[in-house]
C-alpha cells in the first residue's frame, strides 16, 4: 500500500493516522518505518524476486529478466 500509493515510510508514524487505525482496528500494530525499510521491504524484494526468477525460468519463449541488487 505504502509504495503502490507513493507514501513515504513515516506516514505510518504520523499521530493522526495511529488514531485512525486505532479506532478501526486496534488490535492492530502498526510497523515503524525502520521495520518497514529494513526487514518487510527486503523480504518482500527476495519473495518477489523468487517469484518472477521461477516465472521466467517456466517461461517457455524464453523472456531476459534483469535485476540490480540493492546492497
Amino acid at each position: 500500500m505504502l509504495v503502490s500509493n507513493g507514501l513515504v515510510f513515516t506516514f505510518l508514524e504520523n499521530q493522526k493516522i495511529k488514531n485512525i487505525f486505532a479506532f478501526i482496528a486496534s488490535a492492530l500494530k502498526l510497523p515503524g518505518r525502520r521495520k518497514i525499510s529494513d526487514k518487510i521491504l527486503p523480504k518482500f524484494i527476495e519473495i518477489l524476486t523468487k517469484s518472477i526468477t521461477k516465472m521466467v525460468q517456466d517461461d517457455k519463449i524464453g523472456v531476459t529478466a534483469v535485476f540490480d541488487k540493492l546492497n
